[in-house]
Parts: structure tokens; sequence; C-alpha cells
């Protein structure tokens, strides 16, 4: 059964991409005859449905106020000295660690699914030229691989990562962004997906107790510290291979 593929958009206040660029970018994925739950802001459902293919994707409402439940954030809190000023803000890295609760809610939609596989929304922007045939053919090819083992995560990673320890990803984690793991791309079972957002919160309540606020890969490389078994990693870079590398990394065997 081919994965289905969950991705969000939310206009942010910062500098980058304005809404209307962003959604440029994500008319490829949004026009793929592949199943697919999209949250978003019920005020950008109305400009995003054209472009949609209707039979097979589900956009649901989602409004910033929501995000607070899960991914709790205060604009007071301290921010990794080294970071992009007017990108890197909170509301930027609140909404990217909300990745791994839509993925939780995407499975509540829709319980039969064995196989959800996040990609953002935007993410042809890593191939050359924004070519959406290549993008196309990367995502059917991801969608059509087989599922990971249901007890772990097939993630893109960049940095190498054997014997990763959490004493040598905590201090780091909270100066500067770190490319252990990749954020544009992961997917698997709905029980993994499910453990990997636990652990995500677990990491974000001690973030909390410090006052403290990061970037989702920075939290996920948190947890890859604790709980290597957790993920099955394939190695990519911000290019194509992050979304081409899911499919082969089924075939390879990802080193965990």
């Amino acid at each position: 059964m081919p994965a289905t593929l969950v991705s969000a958009f939310i206009p942010l206040q910062r500098r980058g991409p304005d809404v209307a660029e962003y959604m440029a970018r994500a008319r490829a994925l949004l026009a793929l005859d592949l199943p697919k739950i999209l949250f978003m802001p019920a005020a950008c459902i109305a400009a995003c449905r054209p472009h949609a293919h209707a039979e097979s994707t589900t956009l649901v409402p989602f409004e910033t106020s929501e995000m607070a439940a899960e991914i709790p954030m205060d604009t007071s809190w301290e921010l990794p000295p080294q970071r992009g000023e007017g990108h890197d803000t909170h509301e930027y890295m609140q909404v990217m660690l909300h990745k791994t609760a839509w993925m939780v809610q995407a499975a509540e939609r829709q319980p039969t699914a064995a196989h959800l596989l996040w990609v953002d929304l935007g993410l042809i922007h890593v191939f050359p030229g924004r070519n959406p045939a290549a993008f196309e053919a990367a995502v059917r090819h991801a969608v059509q691989s087989e599922a990971p083992p249901e007890t772990v995560v097939r993630i893109a990673g960049i940095w190498p990562h054997a014997g990763l320890t959490p004493e040598a990803v905590q201090g780091p984690a909270r100066q500067h962004v770190l490319w252990y793991l990749a954020g544009g791309v992961f997917g698997g079972h709905p029980s993994a997906l499910r453990r990997f957002h636990a652990e995500v919160r677990a990491e974000l309540a001690a973030l909390a107790r410090e006052r403290r606020c990061t970037w989702e890969v920075n939290v996920w490389a948190l947890v890859l510290a604790r709980c290597p078994a957790l993920f099955a990693v394939y190695a990519a870079d911000h290019n194509p291979s992050i979304l081409t590398g899911y499919a082969s990394a089924c075939q390879l065997g990802a080193p965990a």
C-alpha cells in the first residue's frame, strides 16, 4: 500500500518567502494524484484548493493558536545565539517542531494507514531549477517504497552520527543548528511516529524548564542520541537526495 503524504503550510511573519512564493513552490506537490493530508489555516484553504488534486487531497483547517497545546512556546525564551536573525524566530521554530504532532494527527485521521510520509510542502526548492518532473518522480518513488519496520522512523541524515551521545549534543543543540538529521522528509508506521513525537515532547519539556527554544532538527538530534534504535537513517544532503534517498534506503538497508 502506498504511503500517505503529510505536510503543512503555516504563514509566518519572518524574513523569507512570502505566501505567494511559498504557494508557488507547493503547487508541484499539491497537484499530485497521491493520497495526502495537508494542514493549514482555514484562510489559506481557499487559495490552496484550486491547485490541489481534489480526489486525493484532504485539506485540514489548523490555526496557529492550536500549536501551543502540543508545542508550548514563549517569545521570552532564549533562542540559540548562532541563528539567522529575522528568520529563525520563536514562531518559525514552533511551526517546525510541530511536524511530529501533525504526523500523529494524520494517523488519527487515517487509522488504517500503515505508512505515513512527511514531505515539506515547498521541498521542490532543493531540486535544481525547481524541476517539477524530477520532483514528482522522486515523490512517487518515495510513496511507493517499502515501508520501514513498524518500530523505526526512516529519515535523512547529513552529519555522521555513529556513536553520538546525549552529552555530545546537549550543549551544541542550544547554540547552533545541528544537521545530524534533516527536517524535510521522514516517515514510518504510526506506532513509530507516535513514539518519535513522545520523545520530542520529552526533550521539549526539558528545554521549557530552561526557558529555551531551538530548531526541530536539534531536538531530533537529542532524541537520536538517546534512542538510536528508533531511526533508520539514510545519507543525504540539502539537495534531491533528501527525498530520493528515502526509497533507496529500504533497498540498501539504511544504517541505524
